[in-house]
């Protein structure tokens, strides 16, 4: 029981960062490139910032309503994909210039993290 409700608040927490990060994406394009962990930054760059947005606004969506709604399992499968796609990509990305790429993996190794913890409490 108290697995469970830690691991649904770990999960509802990363809803609420990623929902909210969302739109720091679309009013900072710019700086969002090094945000993100991109050794330079132009404005041609930063065209795929809102994308970035978009794409956790709705990740947080959905972990916050399956979360709440549907089984933990459900909520861990999701998360440990969008870790898996999302995540890991994002890391390849930041490869070439390695600003980034620490923070990318640390952010897949969260995300994995509490998938597991949701998993075993279901």
């Amino acid at each position: 029981m108290a697995l469970g409700t830690v691991a649904d608040a770990l999960a509802r927490t990363l809803a609420v960062i990623l929902s909210a990060s969302g739109p720091l994406w679309f009013r900072r394009p710019v700086e969002g490139v090094l945000d993100f962990g991109l050794p330079r930054t132009s404005p041609d760059i930063a065209t795929f910032t809102p994308a970035v947005g978009g794409r956790n606004t709705a990740a947080g969506v959905m972990v916050l309503v399956t979360s709440l709604y549907a089984s933990r399992r459900l909520t861990a499968v999701f998360l440990a994909t969008w870790a898996t796609g999302a995540g890991l990509s994002d890391t390849a990305v930041c490869l070439p210039g390695g600003v980034g790429t620490k923070r990318h993996l640390v952010n897949v190794a969260i995300c994995y993290a509490v998938s597991i913890l949701l998993w075993v409490a279901s």
